[in-house]
């Protein structure tokens, strides 16, 4: 226990402040994620986060961050339920981005379920999606099935389930409809196409799904009746147009954001192709090399590779040409002829200009170029120092040794070679067409050339995409002057010529290409054969042309979009409303900050600086033993076991030993590693390094940080105790030198729509009335089908209780009196607050403490204060949410007719099932009749369950604004104190 009451009283305070900043302006714990909200993600998570359910598709366009939103959602979702779990199904190659984004941005240490060892029992887990397919293979030593299962997992998030194998696809359609939460993410659901449109309105909307197949209907057609009848009735006056979109609409549950709406923020790519004109032993050795390539048969193994191959210099060419295994025939010995001819390359010259023009504007550009292999590379990069110095600074990242075949996904060996450029200290950096996935450039340079550019569309988007990304700082100071550059350099004529030309038809220089289902891809490659060949070429031009228009869908699939949500509109609303805001006071920092993120890790960074002052933790800033650039925190007890408990105890930090316990922790933004560190080495003789958390709202440490002193704070500061304690502040503490020696009484509180407007008695009462219903079932199997609805009005209850928090700001107030000749006064707020602060905002401030033998004062007096000063806290409550309680009758209404429809559809499933036992009960045998009369029977109690649960949400959501009407706050005790400055 803290043995200062006062020094209780002000950490609880801060602790108070941070958790109702997290939950109200932080949007229930979302933006407790290691990035910095873009105006459309916070509109997204907080429409999310308030529908009715979740179960959403966000089908962003590409590179607009729909992991980090989705993230988002879950740490509000975990931080609401700290035992929620999770289920990530995503393709293989982004299952290591998922488990990296999982703890560098959300505080979670997911596991990694590949089939191929046991399952590690963490509430989130990222699932690759072969362990869904057949389970012919299950019991092959080695190898485990994965089944997706609704009544342990929570959520089910699917990235790119249009990359998934159809097998897999139909595992997530028949598992989907009893999980209580979903979301989707996908920047090309090919909404257009309506059987891909049906398998996703199958997830979104499962009891519409199965009313169409108990109606024998397409789910296409029944949404179709729905949203005509809806549009009827909103031309007849008889529906407002934005409740028939919530109720009807094929879109009510997807969300999408484009580039376009919000220009600013991305960079905008300037593309441009530079024609070489080839000097002869160019046009001679691709003449020939080609003519050898389509008329020798020990050549045609690998027409494609062999044929880019060609387009490269001489280098290339003879290493090419001079296989052993290769006939000796007059094409290959003409072209081996040209390759002798000179060593040169056309296209050096014009990536020379291009360079050139980059450094006469600024010399510190940095630029990549892509380079096809490593005889280029090495050409390239010999004659760059030659023109331009030998001091030229440049990296390369080439394909390693022995893996002339393989990709090289080294992540940790890609960042040491590039380790000069990430630092600034090199301009150039060289990569070849392997290198795809694994690398963040956007981070160093904007300018990409291509050299020898890939003649495959996967290749090029991903190079591109490594620099054209959310930039640092994008979102304050806009993506204006920050231009992505991107050359490619061709020769008139030639194969490749046509090649580029097809994949500037797609749009893939243009914009970000959206990830596309084999077959497309399959379509793609077939047309930028026939242009390398000379095959059908306005065809295959056209045919390109197509499916790039296809892929950036902007596809109207509901007639009720006119009545959808202004999206960008309520963003730019949202967004500005968070950075005007100022988290709650008392707010112990004295930095300027611009962004809302900013002002709150400034606060976070002045309550932990309290800690340190107050000698209740300790704090120390530390370098990584293995690099010294990477700086972190460290966060454990001030003192160990040995001398004394703490008095605060964290349930995962032991305590007992620095150098086992100690917790190295970042909580700036901007001091993230680029990209974000899994762990650090704080001390020698640590060979895996220690995760490193980001310490914020969902961060274990963090959560359990503010509870425990929530906890410690309200066992020092209960009402029974009234002696006052004598705190002594700095000298220059203006208000403890005006209020010297005069009582004070302090009292911190705060109030949660939630909390107040759905306390938890409200749910106990229906729970009651649920567990009847369920005890009544015969069977564990009836049981388990009661329970799992059950848990989906559970579910509901938090969705309300999220919605209310969204609509009413929770409020946190600190008020004070002050004794003077037996009469109290109220304290002036801004003397309070610097009370409160504990002069830590200033430097070198004496730290307040408590001081001599506690003084006794008047029962009476107390009791009378303490009286009036609830009674204006719960008066500043009833006046700071009177707008908003006024609106809140409609909002109700409004909600409450959406859920109606909701309600009548998991019903009218319901009924149907009831119907249909009831026909297979009329039967002549006796003992069949018995069974599905046993089987009626379950039917009928799961419908008297979801029409009692229906009908509870209807009525806690009815009575919700009286028990607002008269709030009672959580209060966090009392502080009596008499301030006093330190003498000199």
């Amino acid at each position: 226990m803290i043995d200062s009451r006062f020094l209780a009283f002000a950490n609880g305070v801060q602790a108070m402040r941070r958790r109702i900043e997290g939950q109200g302006l932080g949007i229930c714990g979302a933006l407790g994620v290691a990035g910095e909200p873009y105006p459309y993600q916070i509109s997204t998570v907080r429409r999310i986060l308030a529908s009715t359910r979740i179960r959403h598709l966000i089908a962003d366009e590409v590179g607009m961050g729909k992991t980090v939103q989705a993230l988002m959602v879950l740490n509000a979702l975990r931080m609401e339920k700290p035992q929620h779990r999770t289920v990530i199904l995503t393709p293989p190659r982004l299952i290591d981005q998922w488990h990296k984004e999982c703890w560098t941005r959300a505080h979670i240490k997911a596991s990694v379920f590949d089939g191929s060892g046991e399952l590690d029992e963490d509430f989130v887990r990222i699932i690759n999606p072969q362990t869904l397919q057949s389970r012919r293979n299950s019991g092959d030593e080695g190898f485990e099935a994965f089944a997706l299962d609704p009544d342990f997992f929570d959520l089910l998030i699917v990235d790119e389930p249009q990359l998934l194998p159809i097998e897999v696809i139909e595992a997530v359609q028949r598992a989907s409809r009893d999980f209580r939460q979903v979301l989707l993410l996908s920047a090309s659901p090919r909404l257009g196409e309506p059987n891909s449109r049906n398998r996703i309105l199958s997830i979104l909307e499962p009891e519409r799904a199965m009313l169409a197949e108990a109606s024998g209907k397409d789910l296409d057609g029944l949404i179709d009746g729905l949203e005509e009848t809806a549009l009827k009735e909103v031309a007849e006056d008889r529906l407002d147009g934005r409740l028939a979109f919530e109720q009807f609409s094929r879109s009510r549950r997807i969300i999408r954001s484009t580039r376009k709406q919000w220009p600013d923020f991305f960079p905008k790519r300037k593309y441009e192709a530079v024609v070489s004109d080839p000097i002869d032993g160019d046009v001679g050795r691709l003449r020939h090399g080609l003519d050898w390539l389509a008329n020798d048969s020990s050549s045609s193994r690998d027409y494609w590779s062999n044929a880019q191959t060609l387009h490269r210099g001489s280098r290339s060419v003879r290493s090419l040409l001079t296989r052993p295994d290769l006939e000796d025939t007059e094409s290959r010995r003409l072209a081996l002829e040209f390759c002798d001819s000179g060593p040169g390359d056309a296209r050096l010259d014009v990536l020379l200009d291009i360079l050139r023009s980059i450094w006469e504007r600024d010399q510190s550009q940095q630029v990549v170029i892509v380079a096809g292999d490593n005889p280029t590379i090495d050409f390239v990069s010999s004659n760059i120092r030659r023109f331009f110095g030998e001091g030229t600074g440049i990296s390369t990242l080439r394909r390693p040794a022995g893996g002339a075949n393989e990709a090289l996904d080294d992540i940790r060996e890609m960042q040491e070679a590039m380790a000069r450029f990430s630092a600034g200290e090199d301009q150039v950096l060289f990569v070849g067409e392997w290198v795809q996935a694994g690398i963040n450039l956007h981070y160093f340079a904007s300018n990409i050339v291509f050299y020898n550019p890939p003649w495959d569309q996967n290749a090029i988007d991903q190079l591109i995409g490594r620099l054209d990304r959310l930039r640092p700082n994008a979102l304050f100071k806009g993506e204006r002057g920050k231009d992505i550059r991107i050359w490619t350099i061709v020769q008139p004529d030639t194969p490749e010529s046509r090649v580029v030309a097809g994949l500037t038809r797609l749009g893939l220089f243009d914009e970000p290409m959206p990830p596309v289902p084999p077959d497309t891809a399959e379509d793609i490659r077939r047309a930028l054969e026939d242009l390398a060949m000379a095959n059908s070429q306005n065809d295959a031009f056209a045919r390109l042309e197509r499916i790039g228009d296809e892929i950036h869908e902007t596809a109207r699939i509901s007639r009720l979009d006119d009545f959808a949500p202004p999206l960008t509109e309520l963003a730019t609303q949202h967004y500005a409303q968070l950075q005007g805001a100022y988290p709650p006071e008392p707010v112990i920092s004295s930095k300027i900050s611009e962004t809302f993120t900013q002002k709150s890790e400034a606060a976070l960074v002045g309550w932990l600086k309290f800690l340190s002052r107050a000698r209740l933790f300790m704090l120390q800033g530390r370098k990584d033993k293995h690099d010294p650039e990477t700086r972190f925190m460290t966060f454990w007890y001030q003192d160990t076991f040995r001398k004394a408990p703490p008095a605060i105890r964290l349930t995962e930090m032991e305590g007992t030993n620095w150098m086992s316990d100690h917790i190295p922790f970042l909580s700036r933004l901007r001091d993230l590693h680029r990209p974000p560190l899994m762990v650090v080495h704080t001390d020698d003789g640590e060979p895996e390094g220690r995760p490193l958390r980001f310490f914020s709202h969902g961060d274990s440490i963090h959560d359990d940080l503010i509870e425990q002193s929530l906890k410690a704070a309200r066992e020092a500061c209960s009402e029974d105790t009234l002696e006052v304690e004598t705190i002594r502040f700095d000298e220059d503490n203006a208000a403890a030198n005006r209020f010297r020696s005069k009582p004070v009484l302090a009292a911190a509180f705060c109030a949660e729509a939630s909390a107040i407007g759905l306390p938890d008695q409200v749910f106990e009462s229906y729970k009651a009335t649920a567990e009847e219903i369920i005890s009544e079932a015969l069977g564990e199997g009836q049981r388990a089908r009661l329970r799992s609805l059950f848990n989906l009005v559970t579910d509901w209850w938090r969705t309300d209780r999220r919605w209310l928090n969204l609509h009413l700001e929770p409020i946190f107030e600190v008020s004070a009196f002050f004794l003077a000749e037996d009469v109290w006064k109220v304290l002036p707020s801004a003397a309070l607050l610097d009370l409160m602060k504990g002069d830590v905002d200033r430097e070198k401030a004496s730290f307040p403490r408590a001081y001599g033998n506690p003084h006794r004062i008047d029962a009476s007096l107390v009791e009378e204060a303490l009286e009036d000063l609830y009674s204006s806290q719960e008066a500043t409550i009833r006046a700071r949410w009177a707008d908003s309680l006024r609106g809140l009758e409609d909002a109700v209404s409004h909600r409450l007719v959406v859920l109606a429809i909701e309600g009548d559809d998991l019903l009218s499933i319901l009924k149907l099932n009831v119907e249909r036992a009831r026909k297979r009960a009329e039967v002549d045998d006796e003992r069949q009749r018995q069974m599905q009369l046993g089987q009626l029977e379950a039917a009928e109690r799961i419908l008297r369950l979801a029409e009692v649960s229906i009908e509870a949400r209807r009525s806690w959501l009815k009575g919700m604004t009286a028990l607002l009407g008269e709030p009672i706050p959580d209060r966090l005790g009392t502080a009596l104190f008499r301030p006093v400055p330190y003498q000199n």
